[in-house]
C-alpha cells in the first residue's frame, strides 16, 4: 500500500518515513489524514493530532486504522483538546479493550469533553473505560485531565484500576474530584497519579 505523504519526509533528496508525526493545531482535514494514514505506516511511533477540531468518529477511525495495520508500532497517540462526547469515550474504551491493538502504550484525552454535562451517561461511559482497563495489559499512560470529571464516574474507575497491572501514570488533574476519591484512585502500588501531588501512599 502507498504510504500517505504525511508519513514521508525528504532529507537531502532521499525519502524517509516519519517516526514521530506532529500535526497539532492544524485543522480537521490534516488531522483526519494523519489518523487514516496510521493504517499504512510501519514506522510511526507517535501521532499528535491535538487541537485539530476532531470528534467522536475520528477516534473510531483511529481504532480501525490500527486494527488494519498488522505491522503497527504506534506507541503514543495524542488526541488532546479535540471534542469527544459520551460515544467518543465509549470508542476509547473499545480501543483499549481490543486485543488486536498491541502497540499503544500512551493515550492522551486531555481537554476533550465536559463530562459534568452528561452525568448519568458519563458514569456509564467511564464505566466502559474502566472495564477496558481491567483487561488491557499494554497501556502505561492515560491522560484524562480537564474533562469535567466528577466523583461518581471516577469511583467506578477506582474500583477497577487495581486489576490493571501495567498502567503506571494516570492524569486526572483539573477535574472536579474530591480528595477522598483521589485517594481511592491512588491505591495502586505502581500507579503515579497526576492531579493529587499532596497525597502519599500511606494516607
Amino acid at each position: 500500500a502507498l504510504i500517505p505523504l504525511l508519513y514521508q519526509r525528504r532529507v537531502h533528496g532521499s525519502a524517509h518515513t516519519v517516526v514521530h508525526l506532529n500535526v497539532a493545531s492544524t485543522n480537521a482535514s490534516v488531522g483526519e489524514r494523519a489518523i487514516l494514514g496510521v493504517e499504512f505506516s510501519k514506522t510511526a511511533e507517535s501521532v499528535n493530532v491535538s487541537r485539530c477540531e476532531l470528534g467522536d468518529e475520528t477516534l473510531k477511525d483511529f481504532h480501525s486504522s490500527l486494527q488494519r495495520n498488522a505491522h503497527a508500532v504506534l506507541h503514543t497517540f495524542d488526541f488532546s483538546y479535540n471534542t469527544l462526547g459520551k460515544y467518543g469515550l465509549s470508542a476509547a474504551a473499545e480501543l483499549l479493550s481490543d486485543p488486536t491493538v498491541r502497540s499503544l502504550t500512551s493515550l492522551n484525552l486531555t481537554g476533550c469533553m465536559d463530562a459534568s454535562t452528561w452525568p448519568d451517561l458519563g458514569v456509564d461511559a467511564i464505566g466502559r473505560l474502566a472495564t477496558a482497563l481491567r483487561t488491557n495489559n499494554i497501556l502505561t499512560v492515560l491522560r484524562l485531565a480537564s474533562n469535567g470529571l466528577t466523583d461518581g464516574p471516577i469511583k467506578r474507575l477506582a474500583k477497577d484500576l487495581p486489576m490493571n497491572k501495567t498502567l503506571t501514570e494516570l492524569d486526572l488533574s483539573s477535574n472536579f474530584l474530591s480528595e477522598a476519591v483521589l485517594k481511592m484512585v491512588h491505591s495502586g502500588p505502581q500507579l503515579r497519579l497526576i492531579g493529587a501531588p499532596q497525597l502519599s501512599r500511606s494516607a
